[in-house]
């Protein structure tokens, strides 16, 4: 999925209007394993985005569905999920994103045979972005977490895993490898700490 900041306006802002001369193609560039997602463009779309919704002179859209017309991420949140939570949701979001991307390859998005998008398929495309960040912070929050507890420890292993797997090609299967190993020494070594009561070790998969 392309990762690429959410442009979603809020209501009452003028509508960005498409310029079919730079429509954009699609994107079926996989984000090399490692890469991080920093979200600084997406967090101060949405800052400006929310303000101009809570702006109590913009007119609302007569249009417009109830509730905000905006969504961010919430890396508070994300950072008090457990190991499992933080699985599963990297999970979800990584499937829906799969299904849009499928839709995204539909002739009905396509402008034209030059293959760049429509109209709505630049929407699904924004959809499609956002999704991909939401997972891609899942998994820096995971990383950056020190779990302990053997079972968490290995969550933490899957979730980061399965998210550089996907990214991964023939050419760094050796690093895949490599971080597979030092999962399976996480946990193992979580396994042994526990058994004696020992003070946890800083778990080494990361990216």
């Amino acid at each position: 999925m392309p990762n690429k900041p959410v442009r979603a306006a809020a209501e009452g802002m003028p509508k960005k209007s498409v310029n079919h001369n730079e429509s954009r193609k699609p994107q079926n560039q996989k984000k090399a394993a490692g890469d991080s997602f920093s979200g600084g463009k997406t967090e101060m779309n949405m800052i400006a985005s929310n303000a101009a919704f809570n702006d109590a002179s913009i007119v609302r859209d007569p249009l417009a569905p109830n509730g905000p017309l905006t969504s961010s991420i919430d890396m508070a949140a994300l950072r008090g999920l457990s190991m499992k939570e933080l699985f599963d949701i990297r999970d979800v979001m990584h499937t829906l994103g799969d299904v849009i991307s499928g839709f995204c390859s539909q002739p009905r998005f396509f402008m034209d045979e030059s293959y760049s998008y429509n109209d709505a398929g630049c929407m699904l495309e924004d959809i499609s972005s956002w999704i991909s960040a939401y997972e891609q912070a899942a998994v820096n929050v995971a990383k950056a977490a020190t779990p302990t507890a053997p079972q968490d420890v290995a969550k933490r292993a899957w979730t980061v895993l399965a998210f550089e797997a996907d990214m991964c090609d023939d050419m760094c299967l050796a690093d895949l490898a490599a971080m597979a190993a030092a999962a399976v020494r996480d946990v193992e070594v979580a396994k042994f700490d526990e058994r004696l009561g020992r003070p946890s070790r800083p778990n080494q998969v990361s990216a």
